[in-house]
């Protein structure tokens, strides 16, 4: 929820080069709903996110 999947993928690509290899990214769809209030950012109910983050996936995957 807090970066754009592509932005994301490009951020973990390049650290996984400047690390020769060595970055393991953990994601997830979001349910820390007091980080969400503290960031000012919406938490959408749990079928959104889910589908943003399968569309994330698919993105970062690539």
């Amino acid at each position: 929820m807090y970066r754009h999947g592509p932005s994301l993928a490009n951020m973990a690509a390049s650290l996984d080069r400047v690390s020769g290899g060595r970055v393991v990214l953990g994601l997830g769809a979001g349910w820390q709903s007091n980080e969400h209030l503290a960031y000012g950012i919406e938490l959408p109910p749990a079928g959104e996110r889910l589908d943003r983050f399968d569309e994330a996936c698919s993105v970062i995957t690539r």
